[in-house]
């Protein structure tokens, strides 16, 4: 398995999950990439330095390691409604996930599972399937939504063994700081005021070490799902106010939310849920995890002081 990203947030889950099943896992980094993420297995695992902006270079990458499946969590992501500026996110986001995808085309790759985004919708205001119409309302969502079509395009037109997931709010231990669920944490541990946009907006909380089973399992099955769109969430819708009242009775102390400190963002709404029909349909796997379980594993692995 060769896995982009894997320094990352999710991408860290993904990679260690894949090292304990016993997969030759080789991880594709950049030079100034940390491995704090990943150093209980880095002795367990491959890495390449390399860009994705670099086409042939992706293209030696592929030949050399001759990867069965890719894994592309690899992103230029937005957090706290900021991303990077407009020209990194293209180079990244799109022409870095076309490098890797033509080059896993032309390596002849068994499977390639590409990670998206519940930013592509758009807000919705009801539970969102995959057969919605995508109204992304900034660039990183254009950007993934891109990715994800280009990816179904080769599929349709040329066989190529890909399958999307798109992810809503994936949380859990080793989350950047900026992050929701990590302000929430560590300024309620720390006793501080919580800035916020409105008590009633929403998110579909997934826990991050539920994620990486469905991704193997999707590679187990790629020919039943080859040029398919699946959402991966709970299912469930979580108010912010709602999330920062588990968090506070999980710590035992009192939240001091800022209703309205914060400016809503364009992919903000009072109903972000995912449809989840299409993905247990077709998988075997579901998200095992209840979000106050989750929230207890959480805090139990961030540092004791922010």
């Amino acid at each position: 398995i060769l896995i982009t990203g894997a320094t990352g947030f999710v991408g860290s889950h993904v990679t260690r999950a894949a090292v304990l099943k016993g997969f030759d896992v080789h991880a594709v980094i950049r030079q100034v990439s940390s491995l704090a993420r990943l150093a209980d297995i880095v002795d367990k695992m491959n890495t390449h330095q390399a860009l994705l902006e670099d086409r042939v270079g992706m293209l030696d990458l592929l030949n050399e390691t001759k990867p069965d499946t890719i894994i592309h969590l690899a992103v230029s992501n937005i957090a706290s409604g900021k991303t990077a500026d407009p020209r990194t996110l293209i180079k990244t986001n799109i022409e870095g996930s076309i490098n890797l995808m033509d080059a896993a085309l032309q390596t002849n790759v068994k499977a390639f599972i590409n990670i998206g985004s519940f930013a592509e919708y758009g807000p919705k205001g009801h539970p969102v399937s995959e057969n919605e119409r995508c109204d992304p309302l900034e660039l990183y969502a254009l950007s993934k939504l891109a990715t994800s079509l280009y990816g179904q395009g080769l599929a349709q037109r040329n066989n190529f063994p890909c399958t999307t997931f798109r992810f809503f709010t994936p949380y859990g231990p080793a989350m950047r700081p900026g992050t929701l669920v990590y302000n929430i944490v560590s300024k309620i541990k720390d006793g501080e005021p919580i800035p916020l946009t409105e008590p009633t907006v929403s998110r579909d909380f997934v826990y991050v070490e539920d994620i990486p089973d469905l991704l193997f399992e999707a590679m187990e099955y790629i020919d039943s799902c080859r040029g398919e769109i699946f959402n991966l969430g709970s299912g469930l819708s979580t108010t912010l106010e709602s999330i920062i009242k588990i968090v506070g009775t999980c710590l035992s102390k009192k939240p001091l939310p800022q209703w309205g400190a914060v400016p809503i963002q364009s992919y903000d709404s009072k109903l972000w849920q995912a449809d989840m029909t299409k993905t247990f349909a077709r998988f075997k796997w579901r998200p095992h995890t209840p979000l106050v379980d989750g929230i207890q594993m959480t805090i139990r692995q961030m540092p004791s002081k922010i």
